[in-house]
């Protein structure tokens, strides 16, 4: 506010205390770091899982002595070394849910089992 000769002889300001708005930001940056650490945690224990189940499969399979057994071990091991193939590209795939590229699945799976 200015007086008569033009000089400014008070200034208004005007405040709000964010202080509760930044302390919901700060808890809502932990939650979404402690769930980003849960998510890491559970991808690396059923990626550990679904291996030591193909593992098993595999074992299973090869001391099989009936020969019909040791084919449907093996046909259960492929299955689940392609759910494991899958659930790892759907983990990484930064737009896991808006599209899934089926050509890039099929092709690196292909490169995948060209490599076994």
């Amino acid at each position: 506010m200015y007086d008569e000769s033009g000089k400014i002889s008070s200034i208004i300001v005007i405040t709000k205390d964010i202080t509760d708005r930044k302390n919901a930001e700060k808890k809502i940056e932990t939650l979404l770091a402690e769930k980003e650490i849960l998510l890491k945690e559970v991808h690396h224990r059923i990626k550990n899982n679904m291996g030591s189940i193909y593992s098993l499969l595999g074992m299973q399979a090869r001391t099989s002595k009936n020969a019909e057994t040791s084919r449907a071990l093996d046909d259960a091991s492929s299955r689940i070394y392609t759910m494991t193939h899958l659930y790892d590209i759907l983990y990484r795939s930064p737009e896991l849910l808006e599209r899934i590229s089926l050509k890039n699945y099929f092709s690196s799976l292909v490169d995948e089992i060209g490599a076994v």
